[in-house]
């Protein structure tokens, strides 16, 4: 299992995993990526109507930036909750995002599905420590 990092730790991660269409993301990977992701595009959005009269000069370059990586996480997140990362392409119908976030805000699945081993719940169980049925094999 692997430990909760700090927030900065867990965006510099996602961006190093920017091709990485395999395995799985938790929630707190997710949504601490998408928090920082959030202020990044709040910042450049003022300096973009500050510096260039709300033209989307610098939301742009972030929005280019950012979008492998995102697309990547936003695919092992589907990963973690038992989905194909094809379901992406839900998003593209409009309606279907609100699907896509329903997925995104659901806990792992247990043990290991189609995608590896949970991060969270490596052993099956919603516990970070083996059952305890399974220490008395």
């Amino acid at each position: 299992m692997e430990n909760k990092k700090n927030l900065f730790a867990n965006f510099a991660d996602v961006l190093r995993k920017f091709t990485d269409f395999n395995g799985r993301s938790r929630r707190y990977e997710f949504w601490g990526f998408m928090l920082i992701l959030f202020i990044i595009r709040a910042v450049t959005s003022t300096w973009d109507n500050i510096l260039f009269d709300g033209n989307d000069v610098f939301r742009g370059v972030i929005n280019v930036l950012f979008f492998l990586p995102l697309l990547a996480l936003k695919v092992r997140r589907l990963h973690d909750v038992g989905r194909s990362g094809w379901w992406m392409l839900l998003g593209l119908t409009g309606i279907g995002y609100l699907v896509l976030l329903y997925w995104f805000i659901q806990d792992s699945e247990p043990g290991e599905n189609d995608y590896g081993l949970s991060p969270k719940y490596p052993y099956g169980v919603e516990s970070d420590e083996p059952a305890f049925k399974d220490l008395l094999v």
